[in-house]
C-alpha cells in the first residue's frame, strides 16, 4: 500500500504519543504524570482538533464528514481538560454522571462521520444500512445487561457499586470498528487509509474507555493514568483523517447478497440471548427493539434485492430471443478459464440475414432471428450456454466438451438451420457458417477461445461452408483482410489521389438497333503487393467499415469525366455506375450527383444509376424518396440483380426505376433450360407492361441472344459483346461500335 505524502506526518506524531504513553508509565506516582497529562497530554488533544477545526474552515471538500468527526473530538478533548483542570487544582478526580456526559454525546458524531465517509465511499447506496448499526447497537446492549451479574461475580466485586459508569461506550466503539472492518473486507477497501486510521483510532478508543471503566468503578482512576495516552493516541489518529488525501481509487461496491450478513449476524445474537433465559427485562426489551428493526430491515432488503436479482437477469438476456446475451457469454467463458477445464464455443452467422430484413422488413427478420434462437436451444444440452451476441450472431458455449464432439455437435447445428423457416406463411432457407473452437487445443484462454471461434465463423462463410473449425492459416487470413481494408482506407483518405482505383467499362448492346446503348463502370483496384482486384475482394468489405460512400463518390467522378470525353469525342453514349445500400439511403446524394453533373458538363440523361432490389426495400420510405429525387434530375434508374432478392413485385408498381437488369443466372442458360425461358419472358412482358425496358446480364452464346431478341429483350450486357475494358481500351472499342442515341 503507498501511503500519500502526508501520512508519514501522522506516523510521526503518533510515535510522538507513544513517547508521552511511555513517560507516563515510568512517572507513576506522584503529582507529575497528572502535571504532565494535564499539559503535555491536553495541548495535543486539542491542538489536534484545533488543526482539524482549521482544516474544515480551509474549505476542504468532505465537511460532511469531519464537521461531526470535529465536534465529537471537541467534546471529549474539552471533557478531558476539564477533568485535569479539576483535579489539578485539588478537588480530587471528578466522579458521578457528568464525567460520562460529553463522551456519551461525543458517541452520535462518531457515528455520523462514519456513516457519512462511507456512504460517500459507496457507489451503492442501500437506504436501510442505518438499521443494521442500531439493531447491532441494541443487541450488543442486551448482551452486556446479560453479562453485568457475571461480570461482577468474575472481577470480584470491582464493578459493584460506583456511579454505573456505562459499558456501552467501549461496546459502540467496537460495533462502529467491526462495521468498518466489514466495509474494507467486503468492498475491497484495503488500500484506504483514511478507514484504518479510524479504526485504529476505534481501537484505541475503545480499549481506552473499557479500561476507564472498570479503574472508575474501582474507584482507582485519577489524571495522568496510562489509558489517558489511548485516549490522547485516538484523538491524534481520528484528526489525521482530515489531512489524508481522498482516495483514489473507484467507489466501492458492495456484494447485493451480503445485504443480508448484517441483519443475519443480529438475529444471532439475538436468538442467543434469548436462548439463554437468563435475560433481564431490560435485556429482552432491546432484544425486542433490535428484532423489529431487523423485520424493518429485511423488508427493505427484499425490496431491494428484487429487483436488482430482476435487473441481473434481464442485463445477462438477449430480449429478443430469450437467450443469453453477449454479457452471458462473457462471463461463462471467465468462469470456465477460471476452472481450467476444457470447453467449446461454435459461433455461427446467418449466410444472407440482411436480404430478408431488407426484403419482408425487421418484423420478419426478428421472426426468423427466433426461429434461430430456437433451434439452438434445443441443441443445447443441460449445462450449455446458448446466446445471441448482437444482430444475426450467435453462440453456443459448451462446457467440458472437446473438440470432435464440439464439431459433431456443429454439424447438427448447421443441418438444423439449413432447414426451411417458416415466417408468417413464407418458407425461407437461411444457411449460416458455424466456426468451431476449443480450449486448450486452440488456445488457452477466454478471450483466445472468443476470437478463434470468431476467425473460423468468417472462414465458413467466406468459403461457404456450413462448418469450420479453427486453423493458424484462417487466422492468418483474417490479417491479411484487416491490412486490406487499412489500405483501402489509405487510398480513398482525404488528400489521396486514387489513383490505385482505376475504372473499366462494358458495354450494353441494343438487341433491336446492335448499337451500343451504353457502358457500366465498373471498379478495379490496382494493388501495389496483390495486383488487379476485382470488386469482389474489396467492395463487401468497404460497405461493412463504412468506407462506400467516399469509393462511390470517386468511381462518380471518374465514370463522368470519361463519359464527357465520350460525348467530345461525338460518342453519346450514356456511363452507369452502381449504387450501394448506403448511398441510396443519404439523403444528400441527388444534391451531389446534380453538382458532378454540372461539374462535368454533361447531362443527367447521360447518367444511368443501378441499385439492387434488396436495396430499396431495408428502408422504403426513405429509399423511394431518394430514388425519385434521382429520378427528378433526369437520371435513368436500373434495378440491378433483378430477380434475386425475396422482394415481391409491389415496390415495381411505386418506385421510380426505369430499366430492369435481369440477373444472370436466369439468362446463361435460356437457350438450354425451358424454365429458364419461361422466367425470362415472363419478365419481359412485366417489364414492358410497366413500361420499363429490360436488360439481360450474362447471356452465354449467340442463341440465348437470337432467343432474347425474339423474346422482345432490349438490351444485352454479357461477355458475349466485351469483357469489361480499361478506359482508353474502350474508347478504341467504342469508335468501332455506333453507338444509339440516349433514351
Amino acid at each position: 500500500m503507498r501511503l500519500p505524502r502526508r501520512v508519514p506526518a501522522a506516523v510521526a506524531a503518533a510515535i510522538a504519543v507513544a513517547g508521552y504513553a511511555a513517560a507516563l508509565l515510568g512517572l507513576r506516582g506522584g503529582s507529575a504524570p497528572l502535571l504532565l497529562d494535564a499539559t503535555v497530554g491536553n495541548a495535543v488533544t486539542l491542538g489536534a482538533t484545533g488543526l482539524l477545526w482549521w482544516r474544515v474552515r480551509s474549505g476542504v471538500a468532505d465537511r460532511a464528514v469531519l464537521v461531526p468527526l470535529a465536534a465529537g473530538l471537541s467534546a471529549t478533548a474539552l471533557n478531558e481538560a476539564a477533568a485535569d483542570l479539576v483535579e489539578v487544582v485539588g478537588a480530587g478526580p471528578p466522579r458521578g454522571p457528568a464525567v460520562v456526559v460529553a463522551p456519551v454525546l461525543a458517541m452520535p458524531c462518531f457515528l455520523l462521520a462514519a456513516q457519512r465517509y462511507v456512504r460517500t465511499r459507496l457507489a451503492d447506496r442501500h437506504p436501510g444500512s442505518w438499521l443494521d448499526a442500531v439493531a447491532g447497537t441494541l443487541a450488543i446492549a442486551g448482551w452486556l445487561l446479560l453479562l453485568e451479574a457475571p461480570l461482577r461475580r468474575v472481577l470480584g466485586g470491582v464493578l459493584a457499586g460506583g456511579a454505573g459508569v456505562p459499558l456501552a461506550l467501549p461496546a459502540v466503539d467496537v460495533v462502529v470498528m467491526l462495521q468498518l472492518l466489514a466495509v474494507v473486507v467486503w468492498c475491497g477497501a484495503r488500500s484506504d487509509v483514511r478507514l484504518w486510521f479510524v479504526i485504529a483510532a476505534l481501537a484505541l478508543a475503545g480499549a481506552g474507555h473499557l479500561g476507564w471503566v472498570v479503574q472508575e468503578q474501582a474507584g482507582t482512576y485519577g489524571g495522568g493514568n496510562p489509558v489517558d495516552a489511548l485516549f490522547t493516541a485516538a484523538t491524534v489518529l481520528a484528526a489525521a483523517v482530515g489531512w489524508v488525501p481522498p482516495p483514489r481509487t473507484p467507489l466501492l461496491r458492495a456484494s447485493v447478497t451480503r445485504l443480508l450478513v448484517p441483519p443475519s449476524a443480529v438475529l444471532v445474537l439475538c436468538g442467543a440471548l434469548l436462548a439463554t433465559g437468563a435475560a433481564p427485562r431490560r435485556a429482552e426489551a432491546l432484544v425486542g427493539a433490535a428484532l423489529l428493526l431487523v423485520v424493518g430491515r429485511l423488508a427493505l432488503a427484499h425490496r431491494e434485492l428484487v429487483p436488482l436479482s430482476h435487473a441481473r437477469h434481464l442485463s445477462l438476456t438477449d430480449e429478443l430471443t430469450g437467450l443469453g446475451n453477449r454479457r452471458a457469454l462473457l462471463a461463462a467463458l471467465a468462469e470456465a478459464e477460471q476452472r481450467e477445464e476444457p470447453c467449446a464455443l461454435l459461433l455461427l452467422d446467418l449466410q444472407r440475414f440482411k436480404e430478408v430484413n431488407d426484403a419482408l422488413g425487421h418484423a420478419a427478420g426478428d421472426e426468423l432471428l427466433r426461429s434461430v434462437a430456437a433451434r439452438l436451444r434445443a441443441r443445447a444440452r443441460r449445462g450449455d450456454l446458448p446466446a445471441r451476441l448482437g444482430g444475426d450472431e450467435f453462440a453456443l458455449l459448451l462446457p467440458g466438451t472437446a473438440l470432435a464432439q464440439a464439431q459433431h455437435l456443429a454439424d447438427a447445428l448447421a443441418a438444423d438451420l439449413a432447414r426451411a423457416h417458416r415466417l408468417s406463411g413464407t418458407s425461407l432457407h437461411v444457411p449460416a457458417g458455424v466456426g468451431v473452437a476449443a480450449r486448450p487445443v486452440h488456445t488457452t484462454s477466454a478471450a483466445g477461445l472468443l476470437h478463434c471461434a470468431d476467425v473460423a465463423m468468417y472462414g465458413a462463410k467466406r468459403e461457404r461452408r456450413p462448418v469450420l473449425a479453427y486453423d493458424e492459416r484462417l487466422d492468418r487470413r483474417s490479417g491479411d483482410r484487416l491490412r486490406l481494408v487499412e489500405e483501402l482506407r489509405a487510398v480513398l483518405a482525404p488528400g489521396a489521389d486514387g489513383g490505385s482505383l482505376v475504372l473499366h467499362f462494358q458495354p450494353k448492346i441494343d438487341l433491336a438497333t446492335g448499337g451500343v446503348a451504353g457502358a457500366e463502370a465498373l471498379v478495379r483496384w490496382q494493388h501495389p503487393r496483390l495486383g488487379l482486384l476485382d470488386p469482389t475482394s474489396f467492395l463487401a468489405t468497404a460497405e461493412q467499415r463504412g468506407l462506400m460512400p467516399t469509393l462511390t463518390r470517386q468511381v462518380l467522378s471518374g465514370a463522368l469525366a470519361e463519359a464527357a470525353r465520350w460525348h467530345r469525342e461525338g460518342h453519346q453514349v450514356p456511363v452507369a455506375v452502381n449504387l450501394s445500400a448506403t448511398d441510396v439511403l443519404d439523403a444528400g446524394l441527388p444534391d451531389r450527383v446534380r453538382a458532378a453533373l454540372r461539374r462535368h458538363g454533361l447531362p443527367a440523361s447521360a447518367l444511368h444509376l443501378e441499385i439492387t432490389e434488396t436495396v430499396v426495400l431495408g428502408d422504403s420510405t426513405r429509399a423511394r424518396e431518394v430514388v425519385a429525387q434521382l429520378a427528378g434530375l433526369g437520371v435513368r434508374l436500373s434495378v440491378d440483380d433483378y430477380g434475386t432478392g425475396y422482394s415481391s413485385l409491389a415496390y415495381l408498381r411505386d418506385l421510380a426505376v426505369h430499366d430492369l437488369k435481369l440477373d444472370r443466372s436466369f439468362v446463361a442458360d435460356v437457350a438450354a433450360d425451358a424454365r429458364a425461358a419461361a422466367v425470362v419472358r415472363t419478365t419481359v412482358d412485366l417489364a414492358h407492361s410497366l413500361g420499363l425496358r429490360l436488360v439481360a446480364e450474362g447471356v452465354a452464346d449467340e442463341e440465348g441472344l437470337r432467343l432474347l431478341r425474339a423474346m422482345g429483350c432490349d438490351e444485352s450486357q454479357s461477355h458475349l459483346h466485351s469483357p469489361p475494358l480499361p478506359a482508353a481500351e474502350f474508347r478504341a472499342w467504342l469508335g468501332a461500335h455506333e453507338a444509339v442515341p440516349a433514351s
